[in-house]
């Protein structure tokens, strides 16, 4: 099971919601569009992220590794910078 870190940052994503036992986070991003936050995760990192209405679902494996976490949240603050 993940620990979740979930930190408050201006202008960054706002979590909805994290279900540790489930490994999923939902969040979505204030003043963005969560759809296009979404499509340019994939298409210019490789992330997938679900998109259910405004919420943009995280959904983690307990084989997640730090790194790749850390890489993701790089991503969205290049995105969101």
């Amino acid at each position: 099971v993940l620990p979740l870190l979930v930190l408050v940052v201006l202008g960054g994503p706002e979590v909805l919601e994290a279900d540790q036992a489930s490994g999923t986070i939902s969040a979505r991003f204030p003043g963005r569009s969560t759809e296009s936050v979404v499509a340019r995760l994939e298409r210019d990192h490789g992330i997938l992220v679900d998109l259910e209405g405004d919420r943009a679902v995280f959904r983690l494996s307990p084989q997640v590794s730090f790194e790749a976490l850390d890489y993701v949240w790089g991503c969205l603050f290049q995105i969101l910078g």
